[in-house]
């Protein structure tokens, strides 16, 4: 590796374009977890984003030893220059136990004689001034600065314009590149941005990909630990490391690393509790390695973390909380500080974290149990306190009875009401009305009222339930009434049913509908609790229908009456000749030319006769000229509309063609002519007749029809 000497340059000068690119990209740093033994490693990276650049492996270039007889001469080489007038501070001669010239291939784990360089120094910044220095890097898998002191700012930009920056917080700069990083110089730049000068201690350190040398130290702890496992894949190299502990004043102590291949360590002991940056110098195949970080060292203490718990959100009166909850464990420790923070919701089993503080979001309706601890670095646990947390994210429920939407009441009307109040979840904190439950509702004031129940639960979530009203004005107009009622025919009378339907109406509300009619039974009556109302009329009759209507308030419109004439039966014939039921003889049967004489009449019991006619006229002769069946109808109409036909079937029997005369002379009833003293000569051929008839199955009956509508 090779360091170019620091140049310092003036507020607003080149380096602030360093500054503008990445000065808020925080450096990942991180040394594989896996090839790491007991603590975390050294070369863990500091959070934020890791800015990577990749070239082809490149050989190393050689290591750089100091001139011979110059103790510390590559250290002075690391010193800032000064800006303008300022002094440059000496450099501090190296420790009596300073490692050995990196030219010198060390293999065994025994402490070096000779001094050697460091990649560790400081740097003196005018206020407002950046600080840029350059260091050779190649085949490097990770770059590092760490650097103590508050107020200023790092950028580390590598051989691609990769940048990584940060800002010094908790007092200290933790900055890097990792996972490959593009060959040449990596140029790091420290801008100070108090308003007075400042010394800020820095140390700079790489490792390569073939040959690592993974370091770790303890933390919070009165001694401090370093170790170092110098690998090659999974092949243990021998090597020889010294750790070198950087104060913030600047001051260093040195210390060798003891050990066997694959493992090195050493203890510090006598420093005093604070921050300070630890680099560890590994020499391993005559290349060096540079493991650098922040370390704390703490006196020996017995005392625990505290953990604070903070809600983002507040819970209702109850306790509860109306949804999810978002708690914040912050753990602290003055001493050893923070180590683990552990924690865990509903479970015994608690999730842990390196961090001091932690966010955990508690969800899902029912009571919740929040677990937590914290352990410090020297070993002191605090107790496992429990913090509840109550959730309910689901409104209350209300019920109200006594009155529906809208309703209308009287003025002055008792209407007692009831309400509840239920959550199942959390409880009800409150439930309150306009009146208390079980009292009456105000009804005093006419117009529209509307009545609120509000119910909270213990989460404070509300639910209010609303429900209108109307209070009526006194009512001192009688209802309106409004009959629908077929058109009457033409002819007066209803033809079979007739159906009346009534409506009434009032600002009020009607309370019932009345109405009554007389019948040949009795007069019946009716109320109907409704605004409308109907009755059917089926029965031949006069009618007279009386009605009226009464509202809410008690006041009745006048009754009317409603006539109606309502034929629901058919006219009939009364059929006297020729007979419907004939007697045996002459069985319907007539001689062809008899006189017969028709005698019929028309009858109706409501709205009479309008007209009633035969084929044949009444009064006139049965037509008998032809032999034959015949058919004589006759019709009957009753005002209403209805009619009747009736039809009355008969025979005529063609007259004998041989001897004899005709009886075409003869009318029936009675008989003319023939023998004088017996009567034989009509009776004998007629028994004659009439045997043969009923012998040869040739009997005629007269048929009766009657047609109705």
């Amino acid at each position: 590796m090779q360091f170019t000497p620091v140049r310092r340059l003036a507020a607003g000068a080149t380096a602030s374009a360093l500054l503008a690119t990445a000065l808020l990209v925080p450096a990942a740093l991180a040394a594989a977890a896996d090839d790491l033994p007991g603590d975390a490693p050294i070369l863990a990276a500091a959070s934020g984003d890791t800015t990577v650049a990749s070239s082809p492996d490149q050989p190393g270039e050689p290591a750089h030893e100091a001139p011979a007889g110059q103790p510390g001469a590559e250290t002075a080489a690391l010193a800032a220059e000064p800006a303008g007038d300022a002094p440059v501070a000496e450099p501090a001669p190296a420790p009596a136990d300073a490692a050995v010239p990196r030219s010198v291939a060390a293999t065994t784990a025994s402490a070096p004689s000779a001094p050697r360089a460091t990649l560790a120094d400081e740097a003196y910044i005018a206020a407002g001034d950046t600080w840029v220095g350059t260091f050779a890097v190649d085949d490097a898998n990770y770059v590092r600065l760490v650097a103590l002191g508050s107020r200023f700012e790092v950028t580390m930009t590598d051989e691609a314009g990769n940048t990584s920056g940060a800002t010094a917080a908790n007092g200290y700069v933790d900055v890097g590149v990792y996972g490959g990083v593009a060959d040449g110089d990596i140029t790091v730049a420290i801008h100070n941005t108090a308003s007075t000068p400042q010394e800020i201690p820095y140390a700079f350190g790489w490792d390569t990909r073939d040959i690592r040398a993974v370091a770790t130290a303890s933390t919070g702890s009165p001694v401090l630990s370093v170790s170092v496992y110098p690998t090659r894949g999974t092949t243990q190299l021998t090597a020889s490391a010294v750790a070198r502990i950087i104060h913030a004043d600047g001051t260093e102590q040195v210390k060798s690393l003891t050990g066997s291949a694959g493992f090195y360590t050493a203890s510090i002991a006598g420093l005093a509790p604070g921050r300070y940056l630890l680099e560890v110098d590994t020499l391993v195949l005559g290349v060096h390695r540079y493991a650098v970080r922040t370390v704390t060292v703490a006196a020996a203490e017995t005392t625990p973390p505290t953990v604070t718990v903070t809600a983002a959100q507040q819970p209702g009166a109850g306790g509860w909380y109306a949804g999810a909850v978002d708690v914040t464990l912050t753990a602290s420790d003055a001493g050893a500080g923070v180590h683990f923070l552990s924690w865990g919701v509903d479970t015994s089993t608690l999730d842990y974290t390196t961090a001091d503080s932690k966010s955990v979001r508690i969800t899902g309706e029912g009571t919740h149990q929040l677990r937590y601890q914290a352990e410090d670095w020297q070993g002191n646990k605090s107790a496992i306190a429990t913090r509840q947390y109550n959730i309910d994210h689901s409104m209350p429920n209300v019920t109200l009875n006594g009155f529906a939407e809208g309703q209308e009441f009287a003025q002055d009307e008792l209407v007692a009401i009831e309400y509840l109040c239920e959550d199942a979840v959390s409880g009800i904190q409150s439930c309150v009305g306009d009146i208390g439950s079980g009292d009456f509702l105000d009804t005093s004031t006419p117009g529209t009222h509307t009545f609120r129940v509000t119910a909270t639960d213990k989460a404070g979530i509300e639910r209010i339930v609303e429900r209108s009203y109307t209070v009526l004005a006194p009512d001192t107009t009688d209802p309106e009434i409004v009959v629908d009622v077929p058109a009457e025919p033409a002819s007066g009378w209803y033809l079979d049913t007739v159906t009346v339907r009534f409506t009434a109406s009032d600002e009020s509300g009607i309370r019932r509908i009345h109405y009554e009619y007389d019948t040949n039974q009795g007069t019946v009556r009716r109320d109907i609790e409704a605004g409308t109302a109907e009755v059917t009329f089926d029965r031949s009759q006069y009618y007279t229908l009386s009605y009226w209507a009464e509202d809410n308030a008690g006041n009745r419109s006048e009754s009317q009456d409603l006539h109606l004439y309502v034929d629901a039966t058919a006219p009939w014939v009364n059929m006297i000749s020729p007979a419907d039921e004939p007697s045996i003889l002459p069985n319907g049967h007539y001689a062809q030319n008899e006189r017969v004489v028709i005698d019929f009449s028309c009858d109706d019991d409501a709205s009479g006769v309008a007209s009633c006619e035969g084929s044949t006229p009444d009064g006139e002769l049965l037509p008998t000229g032809t032999p034959g069946t015949h058919e004589l109808r006759i019709v009957v109409t009753d005002v209403a509309g209805h009619r009747t036909e009736r039809i009355v079937t008969y025979t005529v029997d063609a007259a004998p063609t041989q001897g004899g005369g005709s009886n075409g002379g003869v009318v029936r009833p009675g008989a003319q002519g023939g023998l004088a003293s017996t009567g034989a000569q009509d009776v004998v051929p007629a028994i004659a007749l009439a045997m043969l008839l009923l012998g040869a199955g040739a009997a005629l009956v007269i048929r009766r029809r009657v047609r109705t509508r």
